[in-house]
């Protein structure tokens, strides 16, 4: 899920729900504006704006 997260994969992270039925109605009765934001945080998404910061970045923060 955290994987799915942090590439904002929606229909990986509706796999890996306890009830994806249930959180993808949620998601797309109330969707965002643009599709890589959840509904909650829009354009402060806090997961996009690392993944924006991390693009930019020189090495990867997530290598050993």
């Amino acid at each position: 899920m955290a994987d799915a997260r942090k590439s904002l994969n929606w229909t990986k992270q509706y796999s890996h729900a306890m009830w994806p039925e249930d959180a993808k109605a949620i998601r797309d009765k109330r969707p965002p504006e643009e599709a890589d934001t959840c509904t909650m945080c829009g354009n402060y998404c806090a997961i996009k704006i690392v993944n924006q910061w991390l693009d930019k970045a020189n090495v990867d923060a997530f290598d050993d």
